[in-house]
């Protein structure tokens, strides 16, 4: 049930925002920017394995968080998951 991005309101800030890219790419120095202004970061060197990336994520959606997912996240596979937790929030 992932939105199509033509139907997406973008008048609201997003909720989750999902990082993609190679190793070097930026991803981080732009995570770690969202985190200055209020956001979540998910990381999975910093919590050790994706199922924490999830619980991570989960808990701050429960909280009414904003979270970026900062990993590689190279095939639709990767992304589709956390499209799929974000669409229950």
């Amino acid at each position: 049930n992932v939105p199509n991005p033509k139907e997406v309101d973008l008048k609201e800030p997003p909720k989750v925002l999902v990082l993609v890219g190679l190793q070097g790419s930026g991803k981080s120095t732009l995570a770690h920017k969202l985190v200055s202004l209020g956001w979540e970061r998910v990381n999975q060197d910093d919590l050790g394995n994706r199922k924490a990336c999830e619980l991570r994520m989960e808990q701050a959606l429960k909280q009414n968080k904003r979270v970026v997912v900062d990993r590689c996240n190279f095939d639709v596979q990767q992304r589709k998951t956390w499209f799929n937790i974000a669409a229950k929030y």
